[in-house]
């Protein structure tokens, strides 16, 4: 099948080079969307914390639970110089996540597409722009959030630990406030 595109394409190495470029994309992508505990874990894990080096703007529809309209995740919409495929498939795996009422994967993943799918701010520590965000929040009382419930509505045992510590950290916040 490959061999027949490649048959019908005049030889100018200028179209082929675009050819093999777009089939490389794809293979790249194919691997986020494999198999969705796997991709979560390799963005939990930083796996693939590489850029796709296309632009485009993904959307992310507003979600309707509870817990996240709390959070303020509205509609996103977001132009991205460098992640377009990587962030469309993660746009692709929140819609997965909501459909399995996974609120820690799309709490994960919202995020994710927010901080452009660069893995630094998502780092799983409680240094991390990601662990801030979710800890203000939580402390903030923005959110009456049972943690448990996050905690046990995640695909990816690191996020389920993240969470964990994160629900003691907040919980020795709250103690020390009172």
């Amino acid at each position: 099948m490959i061999s027949e595109a490649l048959s019908s394409i005049s030889y100018k190495p200028r179209r082929l080079i675009i050819l093999l470029t777009i089939f490389s994309l794809i293979l790249k992508c194919s691997a986020i969307t494999a198999d969705y505990a796997t991709s979560l874990f390799m963005l939990v894990n930083g796996v693939l914390d590489l850029t796709t080096n296309d632009t485009g703007i993904v959307y992310i529809n507003s979600i309707d639970t509870g817990i996240l309209t709390a959070f303020d995740y509205e509609n996103l919409e977001l132009y991205t110089g460098d992640n377009y495929s990587k962030l469309s498939n993660v746009v692709d795996m929140s819609a997965i996540a909501s459909y399995k009422d996974m609120i820690g994967d799309m709490i994960f993943l919202y995020s994710y597409v927010a901080y452009n799918g660069y893995h630094e701010p998502m780092s799983m520590t409680m240094d991390s722009d990601f662990a801030g965000d979710v800890l203000e929040f939580i402390q903030t009382g923005v959110i009456n959030v049972d943690y448990t419930y996050i905690i046990t509505r995640t695909a990816d045992e690191t996020l389920a630990s993240s969470y964990t510590d994160l629900s003691s950290q907040s919980n020795s916040s709250m103690q020390m406030l009172a």
